[in-house]
């Protein structure tokens, strides 16, 4: 038989892989060698609330929603149980997380503990126990509504295809209420888009997984609610997930395949050319998340009472949402989740990060209610609960965020629809918890109410996000440009070692470049000795030319050709690399204003050879060190060491050398005396002529200045 590709993440070693295999939508699927297979999954606990606390940082702004949040309450028309059962189990189950995460809350600053989360919530103003307490009347009023046999819109049984449909409502805006004209009325049985087709069992698990959770909650608050609704919740884990073959009114898992390992939301309404399909996988998660829940709650309520019957199908109910709530897990992150070349199973021409439909025979990234990739993102992250954090890995979501914020940054009805708390929630997930705060307080409260934002809330969102594990933060900026340095040492194990902060050399220079800085890689290699073997500098078979170079012998051009030829057959030459020691022994890199402080040829370009050696170092490096560390002038620097060095440096004295008489003679008295002379000492050469004139020079002019004169002292006696 062929497994596919989640089947051989967890089979036994028993089972022989036959190696032989072919390609599917699903990836490779490949042939095991047996009747019977053995899939070892590692079935996880669920809770209600997060195994972390929410960091200090969280208390007060989560304490201020807290306040706001705990008064929320349905629209009069859910309470009635009119309406659509998608809507109204989402915000029942959001009602139900704010009333668990304040009293998660409360518990904390019950603690006698001298940690700063449990100070910060000691001093916080949470919400009171009345207002708890009436929050949780609310959330079981809402529950019962649809089970109680009073709602507008009523459940039936169907025993055509056994299992719980609801009749549909025909919403009049004005009365807010239904329009069905008969109590039998089931508008939903001849309509099958009203309530996105639940009378044609498209979504149930979507539907029925909210409430369900919502009945978990109010059960957990009040057992004997639990014990008085726990055969009426039952009727929805029964039509969604029944594990009974012996139960003769349901199918046994309506919705599940477990071959795929997910499940399928489509009904009867309509037969599709691509088979059946699945929009939202974490809607489907969060269903089975709801099943365990309800199942563990009730499971801890009748064994206290010892009430064996009911704790014996608690218990069932318990393990089989459980179970379902791991494979569908492992199904989206297979075949919902697109990341890492080695996990992904679709072709490298898809590239989005995620599938927003999955069907039989095709994976579109796209959503049944828009085209907006945000929203194909979002609809697979809702709704943000304790299981989320296993549901979204921290590779698929480092490599998802960039495409979901762009996308959701350029529209604005991302944020106002509700849809930026789930770009939050990433944020957080990839190590920016602060800043995720920070933007998440800023969101409107209008978008808690629209239709992509009514089963969030602000208090959930910010207590996910502060709950999130600790992570080196994932670098938000888009996709920096390769990090390259054009440095033989500067190899791909250099660009990947490991700074103190985390990042790599790679990461630090690529940061840069993307600021469009050139000297990227000499900075970081500067900033961190671990990143020396990619400094040009030092590595360089050419290092940065002295001023002194720069000004007797190079030509070339930084832009284009910044390597000059010092030495050998090529001496003076310029070229765009590094030059071969065969045709230049040695060589320099012309940076940009390296001529600026050089002593010039001082004024004696035919006498003055500034790369002469003097003892152990050049004439120009004598004069370089002069000026650096005596202020020196360039003028004075080349006087100083003609004359301590006669032989070999004489040839600079400004003074003496021919060309200073020849190309800038004493300035005679007028031109001194005149306007045109503003030269101060250290730049004694005037200008008088050219493209120049007015300009003043360390030494003597030789381009862009027709004539020019020297300013000696005295001169404008």
């Amino acid at each position: 038989m062929y497994a596919l590709p989640h089947h051989m993440d967890i089979m036994e070693s028993t089972n022989q892989a036959m190696g032989l295999c072919t390609p599917s939508l699903n990836g490779p699927v490949c042939l095991v060698k047996g009747g019977v297979w053995t899939l070892e999954e590692n079935v996880k606990p669920l809770a209600f609330t997060s195994s972390a606390l929410p960091t200090v940082e969280a208390i007060a702004p989560l304490a201020m929603a807290l306040n706001t949040d705990i008064h929320f309450t349905l629209p009069d028309y859910f309470m009635r149980g009119a309406g659509d059962t998608y809507f109204s189990g989402k915000m029942l189950a959001k009602l139900g997380r704010i009333i668990l995460i304040a009293e998660e809350l409360t518990r904390i600053a019950k603690q006698d503990s001298t940690l700063e989360v449990v100070q910060a919530c000691q001093n916080a103003v949470l919400p009171s126990e009345k207002e708890i307490q009436d929050a949780t009347s609310r959330l079981k009023a809402g529950v019962e509504i649809w089970l109680n046999g009073t709602a507008e819109a009523k459940f039936v049984y169907d025993s055509m295809w056994g299992g719980l449909v609801n009749c549909g409502c025909w919403f009049n805006g004005e009365t807010q209420s239904c329009d069905n004209k008969l109590d039998s009325d089931c508008p939903a049985f001849v309509d099958p888009g009203l309530n996105f087709g639940n009378g044609y069992y498209n979504d149930h698990h979507f539907h029925y997984g909210y409430h369900i959770y919502a009945a978990a909650v109010a059960a957990k608050l009040d057992n004997d609610w639990g014990r008085a609704n726990f055969q009426h919740v039952l009727l929805y884990v029964r039509d969604i997930a029944n594990p009974s073959p012996q139960d003769k009114y349901f199918p046994v898992f309506r919705q599940k395949d477990w071959y795929l390992g997910s499940s399928w939301a489509s009904g009867i309404a309509m037969l599709y050319l691509n088979g059946r399909n699945q929009e939202s996988s974490s809607e489907a998660i969060a269903a089975y998340e709801g099943v365990g829940l309800f199942g563990s709650v009730m499971e801890r309520i009748f064994r206290t009472d010892q009430d064996a019957a009911n704790h014996k199908v608690a218990k069932l109910v318990s393990d089989t949402g459980h179970l379902l709530t791991s494979t569908e897990i492992r199904a989206a992150d297979r075949y919902w989740h697109v990341y890492g070349d080695k996990h992904r199973v679709y072709p490298k021409q898809y590239k989005a990060k995620v599938v927003g439909m999955l069907w039989n025979t095709m994976a579109q990234f796209q959503t049944w209610f828009g085209p907006a990739p945000y929203l194909a993102y979002g609809i697979q992250l809702l709704p943000l609960t304790t299981v989320s954090e296993r549901r979204d890995s921290l590779e698929w979501c480092t490599e998802l965020y960039h495409d979901f914020a762009k996308s959701c940054e350029s529209d604005s009805i991302c944020e106002e629809q509700g849809w930026s708390t789930l770009q939050y929630a990433v944020l957080a997930t990839i190590g920016h918890v602060n800043l995720a705060l920070n933007k998440t307080r800023q969101i409107p409260p209008s978008a808690f109410t629209s239709a992509g934002g009514n089963g969030h809330s602000l208090s959930n969102t910010l207590y996910y996000i502060s709950t999130r594990p600790s992570v080196h933060p994932f670098p938000i900026t888009p996709p920096l440009p390769p990090a390259t340095c054009v440095v033989p040492t500067c190899t791909k194990s250099a660009l990947s070692t490991r700074l103190p902060d985390g990042s790599t050399c790679g990461d630090q220079i690529s940061l840069l470049l993307s600021q469009n800085n050139p000297d990227a890689c000499h900075r970081v290699a500067r900033k961190h000795p671990l990143c020396r073997p990619c400094d040009p500098q030092t590595q360089s078979a050419c290092p940065p030319c002295s001023p002194a170079i720069c000004q007797e012998l190079n030509q070339c051009s930084v832009d284009t050709s910044p390597y000059l030829c010092t030495d050998g057959p090529n001496r003076g030459g310029c070229s765009v690399t590094w030059w071969d020691p065969q045709i230049c022994s040695s060589c320099c890199e012309v940076k940009r204003g390296c001529a600026d402080d050089a002593p010039g040829n001082c004024g004696c370009p035919r006498t003055c050879h500034l790369s002469a050696k003097a003892g152990a170092y050049a004439c120009g490096d004598r004069m370089e060190w002069l000026m650096e560390t005596w202020g020196k002038s360039p003028v004075d620097a080349c006087r100083q060491v003609a004359e301590e060095y006669p032989g070999e440096c004489g040839g600079c004295n400004p003074d003496q050398c021919l060309e200073v008489v020849e190309r800038c003679p004493p300035c005679d008295k007028d031109i001194c005396a005149g306007g045109l002379n503003l030269c101060p000492p250290s730049d004694p050469f005037l200008c008088t002529e050219g493209a120049s004139r007015g300009g003043c020079a360390s030494h003597p002019w030789s381009t862009n200045c027709g004539s020019c004169c020297q300013i000696r002292d005295g001169c404008a006696d």
